[in-house]
């Protein structure tokens, strides 16, 4: 049971001269369990009460035999090690001591803000500790986490596969190229998927009229025909459906042993001393705690810490860019050897238009590929989606490992 504080001045002088072994405070008293089961008053030391009054060790010095007066009442968290002699509790020193009464280590209670000590055992991420020291831990969750740089593959596009075939559109006109532009169009075409080759195909006859004009003055071409595919994204799958590399985390688990009331301190607790690959530790849910003094090693961390955040699919736009030149030629005869013009159609250019001596036969033609460059497609995609993942934030500070 915790002390409970009276000013000096209710307690009157009387409590002073009754008790002239401890020392006189003028500014506040501590009422102790006295062994009969009530209470005395006893002096504060750095704001503990201290427990070794003149009915208990003696107005000077303890009785060497008594191994509970060997506790050095100005020693405030030492648990009953002298500063010469050895701590048989087994206990660490710094924020805790051992005590030849304690059986594992005396820890002073830190405050609100921090668990009781706990036994913690840390460890990589899929390994187990060997010893499971109860069914079900206080805390668990993950320190020391280190979460990936976030960075997707530059995503790119292969080159279309295509072709480009001859122009299927040929037409005579009533007039020159440079004259009206509503002239009277007398099909000459190729049939559908024509290689280039010579073909005969919708002869125009020599000096047919139009209107009272020849209709043949010019020779109208479309453009060479391109057809291309889609171009195929790189790369075209991203590993584990795009997830980003998952975080470096140390795997805690913290189990809360059951202490007992064997220090010589109201303020200290005996600590089962944790079993082998565990620490002495003490948790806190504050963001950034500052570890209490003797607590030296911090671990933060969280109760869940993955990495969801992934990298979009590569993708490819339209193919773009496309280029083709065909070489087109016009016979009068129908076995492609009577020239009549020879020039180059380009896909740049819907139509072209030659001009022709007027009122010439069209019999023939042929068509040849020249050139022909492949469009390029725009990558897009492979951009970082998400966010990370975080939820219950956590601080471990524990003992220096002997």
């Amino acid at each position: 049971m915790r002390p409970f504080l009276f000013t000096a001045a209710l307690l009157g002088p009387v409590l002073v001269v009754a008790f002239g072994g401890c020392v006189e405070t003028t500014n506040f008293i501590e009422l102790c369990d006295a062994p009969d089961g009530g209470k005395e008053p006893c002096c504060p030391i750095w704001g503990n009460p201290v427990h070794k009054c003149e009915h208990e060790a003696g107005p000077e010095t303890p009785d060497a035999g008594d191994e509970d007066a060997a506790v050095d009442a100005g020693d405030e968290f030492d648990g009953g090690a002298d500063d010469g002699g050895t701590d048989d509790g087994g206990g660490s020193g710094g924020g805790a001591g051992g005590s030849a009464v304690c059986a594992g280590t005396c820890v002073p209670e830190i405050g609100l803000d921090w668990s009781k000590a706990l036994h913690v055992w840390m460890g990589k991420e899929g390994e187990v500790p060997e010893v499971q020291v109860q069914a079900v831990p206080a805390w668990e969750g993950w320190v020391d986490v280190v979460f990936s740089e976030p960075a997707c593959p530059a995503c790119s596009c292969d080159t279309p596969e295509g072709s480009c075939a001859p122009p299927v559109a040929w037409a005579a006109n009533s007039t020159s190229c440079q004259g009206p532009s509503d002239p009277i169009v007398t099909p000459f075409d190729a049939s559908a998927g024509w290689d280039g080759s010579c073909t005969a195909e919708n002869p125009i006859p020599a000096g047919v009229l139009c209107n009272g004009v020849p209709c043949v003055q010019s020779l109208a071409v479309g453009a060479p025909v391109i057809t291309e595919g889609a171009c195929t994204p790189q790369p075209a799958t991203l590993p584990e459906l795009g997830r980003l590399p998952p975080p470096v985390r140390t795997k805690a688990l913290a189990y809360a042993p059951t202490p007992s009331n064997d220090c010589p301190s109201t303020y200290n607790q005996c600590i089962p001393n944790p079993p082998p690959g565990y620490r002495l530790c003490i948790h806190s849910d504050m963001v950034g705690a500052t570890c209490p003094a003797g607590w030296p090693e911090k671990h933060e961390g969280w109760v869940i810490a993955e990495d969801p955040r992934a990298c979009t699919a590569c993708t490819c736009g339209a193919p773009e860019g496309a280029a083709c030149t065909a070489l087109v030629t016009a016979y009068a005869d129908a076995a492609c050897s009577d020239l009549r013009t020879s020039n180059l159609v380009s896909s740049g250019e819907p139509e072209s238009c030659f001009d022709l001596i007027a009122g010439t036969a069209l019999g023939s033609k042929r068509a040849e590929i020249v050139s022909y460059t492949p469009g390029t497609c725009a990558p897009g995609g492979g951009e970082i989606v998400g966010e990370k993942l975080t939820m219950g934030p956590a601080t471990l500070c524990c003992l220096a490992e002997p």
